[in-house]
């Protein structure tokens, strides 16, 4: 996980209250589900997005990708769509 320098916004919210002071890279596709070290691969998130992220991560592969919708709504719609797509591309093993 590395930092972004300059004026990355966050790929998960829109608006942010406060703005966050810098922004992490996310591998989609988790490096530790194979998920590769390049740009395709990488998005720029909050730090509370990026906890979200792979806590529904953790959750959709305990539960081999079958999601509880009363869940999944705890949380942002980007936090979801991130998660999903990095379980998606883990099982197809490819971006």
């Amino acid at each position: 996980m590395g930092t972004i320098s300059g004026d990355e916004p966050c790929a998960v919210h829109e608006n942010h209250d406060p703005i966050p002071y810098d922004t992490e890279l996310h591998h989609v596709w988790p490096k530790g589900m194979g998920g590769p070290d390049v740009p395709e691969n990488l998005v720029p998130v909050c730090g509370t997005g990026h906890n979200n992220i792979h806590a529904i991560l953790r959750y959709l592969v305990r539960r081999n990708g079958k999601p509880s919708a009363a869940y999944l709504g705890r949380f942002h719609a980007g936090e979801v769509r991130y998660a999903t797509l990095g379980f998606e591309r883990s099982v197809r093993g490819s971006l």
